[in-house]
């Protein structure tokens, strides 16, 4: 507990202070960041019934946030436990070569799943499947660590100034980029459905297509 929330600090600080810009939600905003990465997504793994339901919630989530704005932040795309360093209180992150320019949240996500996996002593794909709906799709209301993850996920959000509706769609494109991200990784393209049995973030995207009706509730209100 005492790692997530230093990590936790650490990280909306350094994305407090370190912006590249705001970005501003509008069409091109809308076309680089939603579209362009849900239609790489449908050519490498196709796409189910379930997630053409999720994709089309997460674009008009994406539609009702035209308008508002996010800040750029430099994400690690790594940011994990294997990469950072704890002396007491102070956290050191290391392994920033692959970083880049990109949405807010990423990191943050990334680590939280992580670090609720490790939390449960969780191993395996299908246990950690498990556990990542837990976190997102169904946290029961006495789950510390879920609760604990969300909190965290809520403040570096209050404080980046990052308006509560924008949660559900970065979390489902976080997990669309790493799936992608992988698949790249791989190297020879493969067919859809191949590419999908090699690559256990689109099970991620799966689960949350599963529960896409609850994972967006609320989200079109201004």
């Amino acid at each position: 507990m005492d790692d997530l929330r230093l990590v936790a600090s650490w990280l909306t600080e350094f994305h407090r202070q370190v912006q590249v810009k705001r970005l501003r939600w509008d069409a091109p905003e809308l076309a680089e960041w939603v579209e362009r990465p849900l239609a790489v997504y449908q050519q490498a793994f196709g796409i189910t019934a379930a997630e053409q339901w999720l994709f089309s919630e997460a674009r008009q989530c994406a539609a009702a946030l035209v308008g508002l704005s996010s800040p750029m932040v430099w994400v690690h795309w790594g940011f994990s436990e294997r990469n950072f360093f704890r002396a007491d209180r102070e956290i050191t992150i290391v392994d920033w070569e692959g970083a880049s320019p990109g949405l807010p949240l990423f990191d943050l996500l990334y680590f939280v799943t992580y670090w609720s996996y490790r939390v449960r002593r969780l191993r395996g794909d299908a246990a950690r499947l498990r556990g990542f709906r837990k976190l997102f799709c169904e946290p029961e209301p006495a789950d510390f660590v879920s609760i604990a993850a969300h909190q965290v996920i809520a403040q570096y959000m209050s404080k980046l100034d990052l308006d509560r509706r924008f949660l559900p769609l970065l979390l489902v494109l976080m997990w669309v980029e790493r799936a992608l991200g992988r698949y790249q990784r791989q190297g020879k393209p493969a067919e859809p459905g191949v590419a999908r049995s090699r690559n256990a973030y689109v099970e991620y995207i799966g689960a949350l297509a599963e529960y896409h009706d609850r994972l967006f509730a609320g989200t079109y209100e201004k």
